[in-house]
């Protein structure tokens, strides 16, 4: 029995182009595999800046914070460069001691060395290898206004994880490439009228 039998008279030809070979399949799932990878790269990285982000705005919000509790000890009537000096501090000074006033009254320099402790205390919880500072300078204009340019600096690490406050590690070494220092400072003048 031929073929030709089987179909009748007529007769079918199997067109060799038809349908995808084992190559063609290959190819575009390699294809495919590279723009996921491309896809998950970005994912990385805008989680990596994510996380960047997130850490500069509590930066800005602890400095802020800190600037609200300078204000406050002035606006109670108190000399103004009184209440700045008590706010001074260094990068790597120690944070001063002193009465917890949460839920008390204290003095105006209780209250000033407690913002600082609790400032400094939030700093090391809320951002990696954070450091806190605040300086100022005294400046008279000729209608005898004293302006206070005080200047807040919070510096920490970027390249470090937030949870555990630990640098990256990568064989239990240091990788200085991972870990970036960053610093965000606030400016601000405050004006006290009288000198």
């Amino acid at each position: 029995m031929s073929l030709k039998k089987v179909l009748g008279n007529r007769v079918q030809r199997v067109d060799k182009t038809a349908g995808s070979s084992l190559i063609e399949v290959m190819v575009a799932l390699f294809l495919l595999a590279v723009g996921m990878l491309g896809v998950l790269a970005m994912q990385a990285n805008s989680i990596k800046l994510n996380n960047n982000a997130y850490l500069y705005s509590q930066a800005d919000m602890l400095s802020k914070e800190i600037l609200e509790a300078i204000h406050s000890c002035g606006d109670r009537g108190n000399n103004a460069k009184a209440c700045i000096e008590l706010f001074k501090i260094g990068l790597d000074d120690s944070s001063p001691g002193g009465a917890n006033c949460e839920g008390s009254t204290c003095g105006y320099a209780d209250l000033a060395r407690w913002y600082i402790r609790e400032w400094r205390e939030n700093i090391e919880n809320q951002l990696p290898a954070g450091k806190g500072a605040i300086s100022y300078v005294a400046s008279t204009t000729p209608d005898n206004t004293t302006n206070y340019d005080v200047t807040i600096t919070i510096e920490f690490s970027l390249g470090v994880d937030r949870e555990s406050n630990a640098v990256g590690r990568q064989g239990g070494s240091v990788v200085p490439s991972d870990v970036i220092k960053e610093r965000v400072t606030l400016k601000t003048t405050i004006v006290h009228l009288g000198g």
